[in-house]
């Protein structure tokens, strides 16, 4: 007589096998035991269970993942769809509870995705084009129609967000960095996470410059001359006309580090 027993990669605790003889064939009897426990010791490692927060920090010497190769366990709240659709074999998404996280898997997990799943998934974690993430060996809904964070919607720019991403760009220039407006778009953005608290003070931040501040003279111009219509350049300083002279363009340079 065969028994099969899976390998679950959780904590179950010990599981018992009932053998009891029932009946026998013609002449025989049924001795005094006629029944046997056999039991199946857990032996796994426990998982432990962490949040989004205590695993997505960064090594400060080299900016990677510092808790890369962890297995885990998360109870967290389904986001969006598949990235990767349901024909490619793969599965792909994101996860959050109150921080978000990636999800990838190269082999099929059971799961069909579905935003407002509360599930229980224990993986690795790993790190893919600077971002963490998590494989999705074991994904379990523990509730389906969560709620989800709204998101919000701009179907236009306005002054009051055309004023946020100008000066964005014109803190950044304070600081040295002649970037571009688009770049301010993201240092806007960075700085609505730092206050929403999703950036925190432990956090490096890497926000990528698109273009040079020279190919938009004329914004950075108006901008610090405070010549935008509609918005008040918080960061505003007067420009300097100095005539083509490399030794006068020098001299005032000096001047004003001196100072």
């Amino acid at each position: 007589m065969n028994v099969w027993s899976n390998n679950y990669r959780r904590q179950e605790g010990a599981e018992n096998i009932t053998f009891t003889i029932a009946s026998t064939s013609a002449g025989l009897t049924i001795g005094t035991i006629s029944s046997h426990v056999f039991t199946i010791d857990d032996n796994d490692t426990p998982i432990p269970t962490y949040t989004i927060d205590q695993i997505d920090g960064l090594d400060p010497v080299n900016f990677l993942l510092d808790s890369a190769g962890v297995e885990c366990k998360l109870i967290v709240t389904v986001l969006g769809v598949d990235l990767q659709g349901v024909s490619s074999g793969n599965t792909q998404f994101t996860i959050h509870d109150g921080n978000g996280l990636g999800v990838f898997s190269s082999a099929p997990t059971g799961y069909l995705v579905t935003e407002g799943d509360q599930i229980r998934i224990i993986g690795t974690l790993s790190q893919f084009n600077g971002l963490a993430q998590i494989s999705g060996d074991s994904i379990v809904v523990l509730s389906q129609g969560n709620p989800i964070p709204a998101p919000t919607v701009v179907t236009a720019l306005g002054e009051a967000t055309e004023s946020e991403l100008a000066n964005a760009a014109g803190r950044a220039n304070k600081t040295g960095l002649l970037c571009c407006p688009h770049t301010g778009v993201a240092l806007a953005v960075l700085e609505k996470l730092v206050q929403s608290g999703e950036i925190k003070k432990k956090d490096r931040v890497v926000v990528i410059s698109t273009a040079n501040g020279l190919k938009f003279t004329d914004f950075l111009f108006k901008y610090h001359t405070n010549q935008i219509e509609g918005i008040d350049s918080e960061h505003e300083f007067s420009p300097i006309e100095l005539p083509a002279d490399y030794e006068q363009i020098k001299n005032s340079i000096l001047e004003k580090i001196e100072v």
